[in-house]
């Protein structure tokens, strides 16, 4: 193996390793508009209370950082702040969630972020938003942070994974598109070792674990926070003089490059009621809270029962579901409005493990009444279905 490693696992200096250079010159893609980030750190220097979000998939929960509490990157990068300001109260929030994406990100952000009214939030979905849709559901995520009454600076984080063919797969190039056009910051830790990881002048097993190769490791965190520090450290240099980047009052652009559909999206969950434009009927269905899950209220037939839920006014509608590797989960048919949608299968044999995922029922429908009918295929087998919540928005929302 190229490199070092210390006992804990942290990349050290040595002739293959990611120097401080490295990263300087290559993880700041873009510093964009700096006017709220600099008013989080004269917060910060004035002894006041400041609170870092960070919104993002597995990565950022902390996955193959061990403990990855404290070897987190978002913990690591919090710390910088704790040392840099230490009169200042740092609130640190991360909103990680594995395996979910900027579509449920948006649909979360208000419960898992804003509610919490944060000074900063570092954004980073770059590995799981492989869909379709996923450019336009970015775009309403940064639009509805930056427009939130706290007024925010959003850090844009770009990560890569490594697939065993020896290349970088990542979807950043469609959130720097997004970025620039909001002119939010964008700090890219695949920038930094993707050439190198491709061109075998640095080794996975140097960033992350020889049997996963999308989770960094304690080193690989290090470098991602190693990234972000450094470019508020370059920032803080900067303020001064003012001379390197845009220090001018932030306005964001009216105008999308997508129709943002999602900006003003929820999620509907057993918590939720007819107050909020949700109701069920169905025999056999109860209610179910899954510690383990991503989202863990929900409901659940374990005899294959009809399921049929009635939602009030959104003109986009999505199903979160749960899977698991038991036979006993089932396949299901799902029906918006009496039309055929998909047939999924929650048997997910063969998979990383029990997760949720989901899938879009209803895109720029009317406002209205709207029935979604779930029924046990004729093929399945198992009996179990889980529904953890309808992700909605429109303009009902607003």
């Amino acid at each position: 193996m190229n490199g070092k490693l210390i006992d804990d696992g942290t990349l050290i200096s040595g002739m293959e390793a990611v120097t401080d250079q490295e990263i300087a010159d290559n993880s700041v893609y873009s510093k964009g508009n700096l006017s709220r980030l600099i008013n989080v750190f004269k917060k910060a220097n004035r002894g006041e209370c400041v609170t870092i979000s960070y919104l993002g998939g597995s990565i950022t929960n902390g996955s193959s950082a061990d403990p990855k509490e404290t070897n987190c990157f978002a913990y690591r990068t919090t710390q910088w702040w704790k040392k840099t300001f230490p009169d200042a109260k740092i609130n640190y929030v991360n909103a990680g969630i594995g395996a979910t994406d900027s579509y449920l990100g948006v649909h979360r952000v208000a419960q898992d972020v804003l509610f919490k009214n944060p000074d900063l939030v570092v954004v980073e979905f770059s590995v799981n938003d492989y869909r379709s849709h996923n450019q336009e559901s970015y775009e309403s995520l940064l639009r509805r942070i930056l427009k939130y009454k706290t007024k925010p600076a959003v850090v844009a984080l770009c990560l890569t994974e490594f697939s065993q063919e020896g290349q970088c797969i990542d979807y950043s190039q469609y959130h720097k598109i997004i970025a620039d056009h909001y002119d939010v910051s964008v700090i890219s830790y695949g920038d930094v070792v993707g050439a190198r990881l491709e061109n075998g002048t640095l080794q996975w097993n140097q960033l992350g674990p020889s049997d996963d190769f999308t989770h960094p490791n304690n080193a690989g965190h290090k470098i991602i926070s190693r990234c972000l520090n450094c470019f508020y450290e370059k920032v803080l240099e900067d303020i001064k003089s003012q001379s390197d980047g845009d220090f001018g009052i932030y306005e964001m652009p009216e105008d999308t490059l997508t129709e943002s559909r999602y900006e003003n999206g929820k999620i509907l969950d057993h918590r939720s009621g007819s107050m909020d434009g949700i109701s069920i009927s169905g025999s056999n269905v109860f209610r179910v809270t899954l510690e383990n899950a991503q989202f863990p209220y929900g409901w659940q037939t374990d005899t294959g029962a009809d399921i049929t839920f009635t939602i009030e006014n959104a003109t986009n509608i999505g199903l979160i579901y749960y899977g698991g590797m038991e036979k006993s989960y089932g396949i299901f048919d799902v029906y918006m409005d009496d039309r055929y949608i998909d047939t999924i299968d929650t048997y997910f044999y063969g998979s990383w493990g029990s997760h949720a995922d989901y899938k879009l029922l209803l895109t720029d429908g009317t406002t209205g009444h709207h029935t979604v009918r779930i029924m046990k295929n004729e093929n399945s087998q198992g009996n179990k279905f889980i529904i953890l919540g309808f992700t909605v928005s429109g303009s009902c929302y607003e």
